[in-house]
């Protein structure tokens, strides 16, 4: 009848011991969180501690004597002394693959928050330092030199579970300096949690691998006069919103032409989650690769050496999920040869930004044979980060501010600039124009008009076409378009001008004129 009891008693040939915390410095928390799983201890407050006892449990580390011994409080110089401590006496017994980060709930200088509990069995079980310090270099410069400290003496690229409140983009451009990414297991104020990995991690499946979604038929359609347009959307990045969200976006899509990002990890973390989302699609409905290849973080905040590191991580986790196309933030155009030279031919393409962009130039090449495709598209986003469901925000100079996608279909195509403006204009033939550009979608809410308008566009006959996200990417890809070419010119009705269009494509590949290839290729 009593859970502690219960669970304690189950637990009891493995537990050593206990370590009490300090409720008036939370930070205790943490440290009390990494040496319970380090020394196969319990956690507990003062207030619980009689009912420990009673159960036959023994204090072996008493948080409360440090507090006092060393004049641990709540001020920077406090909890920067407390993971001081930890850093000194605990970092180097801890498994270093992981960082955790854990909210020890309110503090007196620092605004009231909730403690945030989802993830600290995972902590425990993993034996992982626990920290909760701050990425603001000019405004916690104690904190930030702290936590670099911590980065520096870790391999590379490891994960951190997250940031604290507020912090998201200084803790990314933090971790990317050091090579490290963020999994979003944490953050702070988010809706969101991530449970029972601790359970999920446990269940061994093997797993199964995306067969990336490219129909033939559906690229060669593309060869024809009209708008392509591809529909993707974020969040994936975050193993919370994969964990506690996407099964019902994916449900709300039922099958629809979208992508959405997902986080690859998922299959280290809990493979059994990875296998539901693979075994789940429908229809039309895609995988993306979370920013920016495996997990978040900018690749223009890293080193040349780091990036490096990364994409051999990446390759493994593309190698064994499948996917084939990424969604890449904080982007440097100098690393796209180096993806290529790690990731080759396993990546199609990469979706580059998050949410409108405003940007004509959709897509390019930069030194190598993958298309950047830099989304000038925003449905769901109204320009300031907020959700704007039913509002398309399309570049004002392309299209206006149209409140529904069936209100605007006409003017995309009666206010596409003219020929040789923009990176929008694809190509030009004698048939008429093609033009390819990707929306994005954001990824909390797929309402009945969302869907009733994606579904307008995907049976639109006024010469707007929709790809996912594999043909899409495909369709832009030189070397994909190449080959398919060169099957394709078997059944061509005059070889010679064939063979010879072949031979122009094949030039322009070597030389690296990658635009003018795919035109030569369709």
């Amino acid at each position: 009848s009593d859970p502690l009891k219960f669970i304690i008693s189950l637990a009891r040939p493995h537990i050593k011991g206990i370590v009490v915390y300090d409720p008036s410095v939370p930070d205790t928390k943490n440290l009390a969180t990494t040496i319970a799983g380090l020394g196969n201890l319990v956690m507990s407050s003062p207030s619980l501690l009689p009912t420990l006892e009673g159960m036959g449990l023994k204090v072996v580390v008493n948080l409360n004597k440090l507090v006092k011994e060393y004049h641990w409080n709540n001020s920077e110089e406090g909890r920067v002394a407390m993971y001081q401590w930890a850093y000194e006496y605990l970092w180097p017994y801890c498994d270093h693959l992981i960082i955790g980060v854990e909210n020890p709930g309110a503090a007196v200088s620092r605004p009231p928050e909730t403690a945030y509990v989802a993830t600290r069995d995972y902590v425990v079980a993993l034996k992982l330092i626990c920290l909760y310090l701050s990425a603001n270099e000019s405004g916690q410069p104690q904190e930030y030199a702290l936590y670099s400290k911590f980065l520096s003496t870790a391999p590379h690229p490891i994960p951190v579970m997250g940031w604290i409140n507020g912090q998201e983009l200084p803790t990314v451009s933090l971790l990317s300096k050091y090579g490290d990414w963020v999994a979003v297991m944490v953050n702070i104020g988010s809706p969101l949690y991530i449970q029972d990995l601790t359970v999920f991690s446990s269940i061994m499946v093997k797993p199964e691998t995306y067969i990336p979604k490219i129909s033939k038929e559906a690229i060669m359609e593309t060869l024809n006069p009209g708008v392509y347009l591809s529909l993707y959307a974020s969040e994936g990045d975050n193993m919370q919103y994969d964990v506690d969200y996407l099964y019902k976006f994916l449900k709300d899509l039922n099958g629809l032409p979208v992508g959405f990002t997902i986080n690859t990890n998922i299959v280290n973390v809990a493979p059994v989650i990875w296998n539901y989302y693979v075994s789940a699609l429908e229809g039309n409905t895609t995988l993306v690769g979370p920013l920016s290849g495996s997990g978040y973080w900018h690749p223009r905040d890293a080193t040349a050496y780091d990036v490096e590191l990364y994409l051999n991580y990446t390759r493994n986790l593309l190698n064994i999920t499948g996917i084939r196309t990424n969604e890449v933030d904080g982007w440097d155009d100098n690393y796209t040869s180096l993806y290529y030279d790690k990731l080759g031919s396993m990546e199609l393409g990469l979706f580059r930004g998050y949410g409108g962009l405003h940007n004509l130039n959709t897509f390019y090449y930069y030194g190598a044979p993958i298309p950047i495709d830099q989304n000038n598209f925003g449905y769901g986003w109204n320009g300031q980060g907020q959700p704007a469901p039913n509002v398309w925000d399309i570049t004002a100079n392309l299209v206006g501010s149209a409140q529904t996608l069936e209100e605007q279909v006409s003017q995309v195509l009666t206010g596409l600039p003219p020929i040789g403006d923009y990176g929008l204009l694809y190509e030009s033939n004698p048939l008429g124009h093609t033009w390819f550009g990707t929306v994005f979608l954001l990824g909390y809410e797929i309402t009945p008009q969302t869907r009733h308008e994606i579904s307008y566009l995907s049976n639109s006959s006024d010469g707007v076409f929709l790809l996912n996200t594999d043909e899409y990417m495909a369709a832009l890809n030189p070397s994909y378009m190449l080959n398919l070419a060169k099957e394709e010119v078997k059944d061509f009705g005059d070889p010679s001008a064939a063979a010879e269009m072949l031979s122009l494509a094949e030039k322009a590949y070597g030389e690296g004129q990658y635009k003018s290839s795919l035109i030569y290729s369709r």
